[in-house]
């Protein structure tokens, strides 16, 4: 397509001492290189913001995932301790703790949250491959599955804990199959793992 040029002239000058010339085409951006760069540059930065706030989010979502995890495992052990105690001394006042310390009541309490924590492992790895494959078409349902059969895990084992003189003690290992709905808290950092890779572009992956 045939350039047109346009001469800027000052008065007092001739075509021939004019020495400023700006060729425009049809096909020249309306901005010049100098704002487009500018634009560009403002754009691209707000964008790495804003993934970084995601990423930061997840990431701060994960840690609390596990650390509330970590933070009921003391309490709960000490409450079935508490209550094998009682159990064993057949005695429903409060027990002095170091009484609690004998090999009868702790492997007791072993037990329990040994089977709990494999149980725990087999359901998430039987439900992870199933429920990871709906999780690639929507993110948020299944993490909010898997939100949802984590708490009513820990709601079941809070409760037998607290009727723990009406029912038996050991069906606290009902509360891994609760997590079924939804994958519990194996599914839901998984999940948030992938968030992570979603949001990030190929070049910050590695």
């Amino acid at each position: 397509m045939r350039n047109i040029n346009y001469h800027s002239i000052s008065p007092g000058q001739d075509d021939d001492d004019n020495s400023s010339i700006t060729e425009v085409s049809p096909d020249s951006p309306l901005l010049g290189p100098r704002e487009f760069s500018h634009q560009t540059t403002r754009t691209l930065w707000f964008l790495a913001k804003q993934l970084h706030s995601i990423s930061a989010l997840v990431c701060l979502a994960i840690f609390l995932w596990a650390f509330s995890g970590t933070q009921a495992i003391v309490p709960g052990t000490r409450l079935a301790e508490e209550i094998f105690c009682r159990r064993y001394y057949e005695h429903n006042a409060v027990i002095d703790e170091r009484m609690c310390k004998v090999e009868e009541i702790q492997s007791q309490v072993a037990y329990i949250f040994g089977f709990s924590i494999t149980l725990n492992g087999l359901v998430g790895m039987l439900v992870a491959f199933p429920f990871g494959v709906l999780a690639d078409r929507a993110r948020k349902p299944i993490y909010f599955l898997g939100s949802v059969g984590q708490f009513l895990g820990v709601v079941w084992m809070l409760l037998v804990f607290y009727f723990s003189d009406r029912i038996p003690a050991e069906l606290v290992l009902l509360s891994p199959v609760l997590k079924i709905l939804g994958g519990g808290l194996t599914v839901a950092t998984a999940i948030l793992y992938a968030i992570i890779s979603d949001v990030q572009t190929p070049e910050n992956k590695y």
